[in-house]
């Protein structure tokens, strides 16, 4: 139902409670998190905002399975963490898969744009994940790479305006 909403123009924003859309999503994606042993953390006071949740939700979903594909990907990491902050009108996902080349990280959001092998990866993911957070929610959504207490890796911060 929802992909087959997704494109609707008639839909109607809602209030949507950043809190609950992540545990929704961490819901979905656990199995994957356990199967590849990587832990997950959740912290933040929750807040909510004016959108389309089932779209929020589909762009977080995009954003942690990438940074599930790097993680796994990633044979020399020995313990897998992502990080899920959010407070007052910000997100952030923070892996510790080792980060973005810098000589790409600023085309992740291009259409087609992928690291993946041939056939692993249709480089639409994070564009669609910008396309939905900048052109139906009205936020904005970054990627730079950051060193936190378990390695170094990318942070993807959806802003809320």
């Amino acid at each position: 139902d929802d992909f087959r909403n997704f494109f609707r123009t008639d839909k109607a924003k809602t209030l949507i409670d950043v809190h609950s859309c992540i545990n929704s999503v961490s819901s979905i994606l656990e199995a994957q998190f356990v199967a590849n042993k990587i832990e997950v953390q959740s912290v933040g006071k929750t807040f909510s905002f004016l959108g389309f949740q089932s779209e929020f939700q589909q762009a977080l979903i995009n954003i942690l399975s990438n940074s599930k594909d790097a993680l796994v990907d990633n044979k020399n990491i020995k313990e897998r963490h992502i990080l899920i902050e959010y407070n007052v009108d910000t997100l952030s996902i923070l892996d510790n898969a080792g980060g973005i080349d810098p000589s790409i990280i600023n085309r992740v959001f291009d259409p087609y744009f992928t690291t993946k092998p041939h056939g692993k990866g249709t480089g639409i993911g994070l564009y669609m994940c910008k396309q939905i957070i900048e052109e139906k929610l009205g936020c904005s959504l970054s990627v730079k790479n950051q060193q936190w207490q378990h390695g170094t890796g990318a942070k993807f911060e959806i802003k809320i305006n």
